[in-house]
């Protein structure tokens, strides 16, 4: 985190007033999606793509804090079912999920992993899944799931189903890319989700926020200072200014020990969630930082 914006939120605290009116905000929401991708020659998704929302489909889970079963039924007669599986004597974390064997009958250390549909399954199982966010009650009763998977069916070389599956979860992700000239991505790009990354937020409505997020041998920040331009409103495009004595609102994205000192940009908040003293709790956000002739993009979702 940067250590600028802990002393700017303290000192814009006294500096401003709350306005008379505020945009109503977009609030965040949750989503259920399964989603698949089948090569040709698998034998679960025939060689098809499917997505199923609410819309089309009846979500059931089941689970307790060593395996979470989603279930779909997509029609008459049409199910599909997802189950994730901990390695035996432990409890379902997010992480990333290697040699995944059929649930539940895998060996060893394995984590168990199955897709089924329409009346197919697997006899055996190579696979690994992604779990990016996973909830339980007290009871162990699953309250979110959000996971992406790979599964191969009867052999470790057989064509591939690969999907996506999310019950009731709030978005947790940040994706960037960058020019070539750009001097802090360097013309990187890429995606962090809750199997492989740490987030973390702080900032007020009438501030602004940072957003860190660590993992896959990478550090990033998004500091979005408002200054005199408060409240944060959903909906608004902020242009940014590289002079931070200015009212005007400021940017500063850096990662892995570069930054910018002299960026311009803008920042556009989509979703957002704050409790009545207007402490942010989720934010969706998308942002665009020039520095010299380099241009970095991103867009970052923290339960939002």
């Amino acid at each position: 985190m940067a250590l600028g914006l802990v002393a700017a939120f303290g000192a814009l605290a006294g500096g401003l007033a709350a306005p008379a009116h505020a945009a109503a905000p977009e609030t965040p929401e949750r989503v259920s999606e399964f989603s698949f991708t089948s090569a040709e020659g698998d034998p679960i998704g025939m060689g098809r793509s499917e997505t199923y929302t609410p819309d089309n489909a009846t979500f059931e889970v089941y689970g307790n804090k060593t395996y979470v079963r989603v279930g779909l039924n997509t029609g008459p007669g049409d199910w599909w079912d997802v189950t994730l599986g901990a390695p035996q004597g432990e409890e379902l974390e997010p992480r990333v999920h290697r040699e995944a064997e059929r649930h539940p009958f895998q060996t060893g250390r394995s984590p168990g992993l199955s897709v089924g549909g329409e009346g197919r399954g697997c006899n055996e199982i190579w696979g690994s899944f992604e779990l990016n966010q996973y909830e339980t009650d007290a009871e162990g009763n699953p309250l979110l799931v959000d996971a992406s998977f790979e599964q191969r069916c009867e052999a470790a070389d057989a064509p591939p189903l690969k999907g996506r599956i999310l019950w009731q979860a709030y978005p947790l992700s940040y994706t960037y890319e960058s020019d070539p000239d750009d001097p802090v991505g360097q013309g990187m790009s890429g995606t962090h989700y809750g199997a492989t990354s740490l987030f973390k937020l702080q900032g007020r409505t009438t501030e602004g926020i940072v957003f860190d997020v660590s993992g896959k041998r990478e550090d990033w920040s998004v500091e979005f200072l408002l200054h005199a331009a408060g409240p944060l409103e959903v909906g608004h495009t902020y242009r940014t200014t590289d002079d931070i004595t200015s009212d005007d609102p400021t940017l500063m994205v850096s990662g892995n020990g570069r930054a910018c000192s002299g960026a311009t940009g803008t920042f556009t908040v989509t979703k957002l969630e704050a409790d009545p003293d207007g402490a942010i709790t989720a934010v969706a956000a998308d942002y665009e930082q020039k520095c010299g002739t380099g241009v970095m993009r991103g867009t970052l979702h923290y339960y939002a």
